[in-house]
């Protein structure tokens, strides 16, 4: 493991710790929903729970970078502060695919319409503008 996640849960106000638990878990479930909705950023919200999990509990920080499923990306974001490029292309065309059919077969508002077209473009440009280039593991 690399020196971040062995400096993990430090002492400091009585009610940090707590509040980086819960929201670990508030962004934890964020992250389930933005993997299940196309115009929810799914993967930024699995490394801010990360980040909480770090500062609040070794134990579900530890579970999230050894899970199989989010391990690896979890890993290459407090290692390298980059994503890789598999999961770059699945988020983009995942985000266009399923935001596009939801623009054009479930919205009929059109002012909903340019709202999902503004936030799919937002989290795509996020996603884009990540660095991609992981270093041999």
């Amino acid at each position: 493991m690399n020196e971040m996640i062995s400096q993990t849960v430090k002492p400091g106000h009585p009610l940090t710790r707590p509040m980086f638990f819960a929201l670990g878990f508030l962004f934890l479930g964020l992250a389930f929903v933005g993997f299940a909705l196309p115009m929810v950023p799914g993967l930024f919200f699995l490394m801010v729970s990360a980040g909480c999990f770090a500062r609040s509990s070794k134990r579900w920080h530890d579970w999230l970078v050894n899970s199989k499923l989010f391990g690896p990306m979890i890993r290459d974001w407090q290692n390298h502060r980059s994503i890789s490029r598999t999961s770059k292309v699945v988020a983009i065309v995942g985000t266009i695919v399923f935001g596009g059919y939801s623009i054009y077969a479930v919205i009929d508002t059109i002012w909903l319409q340019w709202t999902a077209v503004f936030f799919m473009t937002t989290g795509i440009a996020i996603i884009a503008s990540l660095k991609s280039q992981v270093p041999d593991r």
